[in-house]
């Protein structure tokens, strides 16, 4: 918990210390809370799935397991996706609302919701791993991740400003996602993923 919450705060506390101009912190900031608007999403469908996933692994009953995992997934992908593209297609309209001054971070709020849309796409595969009795293996995973947020922030936020710390924080979420995605379908034979078909 402490490692996501660190995670999810570097970016602010890095643009702070590397930008020129002060005033982008605020700017991330409102860029971020508007991309993990989806993230309402998440926290609901996991909230009603989660006691089930841990009683279906508790009882060793892979197929039900894997028929919840995969319906929760397409709950949050289905509803998550019309945001995404909102946040996407229209970023620059709904910045405008917090002032003219915050229009310039349409691009990091594009960058981040595609980092929310992969967190869409993969399921609820932090928590799947944390009930599942694989929670130092998905700690690993995130303590990777955030070292990777911390040295692609290094690099490129001198660079590219807040941009930089939005592409660091997707590259480091898609890296999270995806390594759990592929740790559950190694160790537990479940696909977390979202998909149009039904896979064994």
């Amino acid at each position: 918990g402490s490692i996501l919450l660190l995670m999810g705060n570097i970016d602010s506390f890095m643009i702070g210390i590397f930008s020129d101009n002060i005033a982008d912190v605020g700017i991330y900031n409102i860029a971020v809370r508007i991309s993990t608007v989806t993230s309402i999403i998440l926290f609901s469908v996991n909230s009603f799935v989660a006691p089930r996933i841990s009683q279906l692994y508790s009882n060793n009953n892979y197929k039900e397991l894997n028929n919840i995992i995969r319906n929760s997934t397409r709950i949050i992908f289905i509803f998550t996706i019309p945001f995404v593209c909102i946040f996407i297609f229209i970023p620059k309209y709904l910045l405008s609302f917090f002032g003219t001054d915050f229009i310039i971070g349409y691009k990091a709020l594009i960058i981040l919701s595609i980092g929310q849309f992969i967190n869409a796409f993969s399921g609820s595969v932090g928590y799947i791993m944390q009930l599942t009795n694989h929670e130092k293996s998905f700690q690993n995973i995130v303590i990777i991740a955030l070292f990777i947020n911390v040295l692609l922030n290094f690099i490129l936020i001198p660079i590219y400003s807040i941009n930089g710390a939005a592409l660091a924080s997707m590259i480091s979420l898609v890296f999270w996602n995806l390594s759990c995605i592929i740790y559950i379908r190694n160790t537990l034979k479940i696909k977390t993923y979202f998909s149009l078909f039904n896979e064994n």
